[in-house]
């Protein structure tokens, strides 16, 4: 049993992070396989229309550089920097660099990532 099925508390979040986990989302690293589009041309609309960017739309794009959602990203990050510690375990402030490792930590915490 995954863990985070444990310490996500809210169903609507749980069930968010499943989809993400299971690649059954709308991103277009995923509808652009169905319609047979080349992978290096599923690109973000929102990078390729704001930045003149193509940027791979894919599930690390989104939740870590993607602009559309850097507002989102910095309200996360202050919440779980507010979270309470557990067991009065140390726990280092989390900030846009380390949030990639924190949250794969996280979703897949038997996996070591360097």
């Amino acid at each position: 049993r995954e863990s985070y099925l444990d310490t996500v508390n809210k169903f609507s979040h749980r069930y968010s992070t499943t989809k993400l986990r299971i690649s059954a989302h709308d991103l277009e690293i995923e509808t652009g396989r169905y319609h047979n589009i080349p992978r290096d041309q599923r690109v973000c609309s929102w990078c390729n229309i704001r930045q003149g960017q193509q940027f791979i739309e894919d599930e690390n794009h989104v939740l870590f550089n993607c602009d559309m959602y850097a507002k989102i990203r910095s309200s996360f990050i202050n919440s779980l920097n507010k979270t309470p510690k557990i067991d009065d375990k140390p726990t280092t402030a989390i900030n846009h660099s380390s949030l990639k490792l924190q949250l794969m930590n996280l979703l897949s915490p038997n996996t070591v990532y360097e």
